[in-house]
């Protein structure tokens, strides 16, 4: 397994029409046509509102026990956790919802964590991100934090140190906008 990232794995942000729209920043006007399930949560609902009292928290994720497991474990501590499994899902829900904080793994089907990571930021989002992953190469983090990640979690973890981890990306993601 190589160190650096999928070059080749699905299309670029911008390849397709919808996406044009998300680089733009006005967002894709529908959703991937793939036929995996869109979120785990209800998205009749806006997951992601400005000026709700609960943080949202986007987490892109293929492992569908994981998310569960998360999402979970995250909503007693006020958090809103929508899980998508693919990386075309979640630029689709970026495109249209506001979210506190990205959590991103990095083996994805359709587009890499790190082609969504570098993506996002190209799009001029600033949300934090936080890459959690079973890669734990030295030179695989070096790349996620060049191309925007704000921290890097590497399978197995510890709950406890991810939702510490979690409360310092949105308190420092809190104090710059509080600042600007």
């Amino acid at each position: 397994s190589a160190c650096i990232p999928h070059a080749g794995r699905g299309t670029r942000l911008g390849e397709h029409p919808a996406e044009q729209r998300f680089a733009k920043g006005l967002g894709p006007a529908v959703p991937p046509t793939h036929n995996s399930p869109m979120a785990a949560t209800d998205l009749n609902s806006d997951p992601g509102q400005k000026g709700s009292s609960s943080m949202t928290v986007l987490l892109v994720d293929d492992d569908r026990e994981l998310c569960r497991m998360l999402s979970e474990y995250l909503a007693p501590e006020g958090f809103k956790v929508t899980a998508v499994h693919d990386g075309d899902e979640a630029l689709y829900l970026l495109g249209r919802h506001h979210f506190d904080l990205i959590v991103l793994d990095v083996m994805l089907p359709n587009r890499d964590g790190f082609d969504i990571c570098r993506d996002i930021r190209k799009a001029g989002v600033r949300t934090p991100i936080l890459m959690l992953t079973a890669r734990a190469q030295e030179m695989e983090k070096v790349v996620a934090f060049e191309l925007g990640a704000d921290d890097y979690v590497t399978k197995p973890f510890g709950t406890k140190e991810l939702r510490a981890r979690i409360k310092a990306l949105l308190r420092r993601s809190e104090g710059l906008s509080e600042s600007s």
